[in-house]
């Protein structure tokens, strides 16, 4: 009996401890399910306070956006007013200008070149001082001003001749100034005397002195000689002769009495331009004669 007793006693003794650690492994249970949901609730609250943060700032963000969009909307819409102005400004300044300059073809003259710039090729014949000259050189025309009734155009023949005649410097490239209108051809004179008894100026070289100086239709005809037109003229030292379709202008100063003086000849071609020049002083052949004119570009 005793040891059924122990027995027993021991076994009540081994189901009481079980139950004590059972209980202690419940409770450990409990509080660990505690902790996890504090640590869910506090993980939702950051959670939401998060979302909150960005949706304040979002709102924040947006605000910002609107704001600069307006910005740009408006620097857009000024950004075409200044387009229209200018292009406003701009018509108005071509419409000004068309108004104030002719039309381009409304003094084109059909036996003159009609090209802003040319570049020519010539045969020259001249004297240089010390020996006779046969060569072939370059020469260029080029539009110095647009008036209201006709052109300003200049011609380099690139030859340096020695010259007897005043039209030309001796040693220096020859230079021609033309006044260009629909119906007739002016060799502009290298001299100008604005004020009667007053200084001459010289024009031989200077495009924007001899425009300063002639500075209208007028002044240029006044100190200028037509040197071709399509009505024939005779007149005591000079002619304007037709011919198909060429124009020969030649002028011969040489007096009855023997007297030398000054020679010029310019022969225009319609189509084409001047075919041919030639001048020099006195009896025998010209100082320089200009043929075989060729547009190169």
């Amino acid at each position: 009996m005793n040891n059924l007793y122990k027995v027993v006693k021991r076994c009540l003794a081994i189901a009481g401890a079980c139950c004590v650690i059972l209980c202690i492994v419940f409770l450990v249970q409990i509080k660990m399910q505690k902790s996890e949901i504090q640590t869910v609730v506090q993980l939702e609250k950051e959670a939401a306070r998060t979302m909150t943060e960005l949706e304040e700032k979002r709102q924040i963000l947006s605000e910002v956006i609107a704001y600069m969009a307006e910005d740009i909307q408006h620097f857009m819409q000024e950004c075409k007013k200044m387009g229209q102005d200018v292009k406003s400004a701009e018509a108005k300044e071509d419409e000004a200008e068309t108004q104030k300059l002719p039309e381009k073809n409304e003094n084109e003259n059909p036996y003159f070149y009609n090209r802003e710039q040319a570049s020519l090729q010539v045969h020259a014949e001249y004297h240089n001082g010390t020996e006779f000259v046969d060569e072939i050189a370059g020469a260029e025309t080029y539009r110095v001003k647009i008036y209201e009734h006709g052109c300003v155009y200049r011609m380099i023949i690139y030859i340096e001749p020695f010259m007897s005649s005043w039209y030309f410097k001796s040693g220096e490239p020859l230079n021609i100034y033309f006044y260009v209108t629909s119906d007739k051809i002016y060799r502009i004179l290298p001299y100008a005397q604005p004020e009667p008894g007053g200084r001459s100026i010289d024009l031989y070289d200077d495009d924007n002195l001899l425009t300063e100086t002639l500075d209208t239709d007028e002044k240029l005809q006044n100190n200028s000689i037509v040197v071709c037109q399509e009505e024939e003229l005779q007149q005591e030292y000079s002619s304007i002769t037709k011919d198909g379709n060429k124009i020969t202008y030649y002028l011969s100063e040489t007096k009855v009495n023997g007297e030398p003086g000054g020679e010029d000849l310019f022969v225009w071609e319609r189509g084409k331009g001047l075919v041919e020049f030639g001048t020099g002083f006195g009896p025998g052949p010209m100082d320089v004669h200009i043929n075989e004119i060729q547009v190169m570009k």
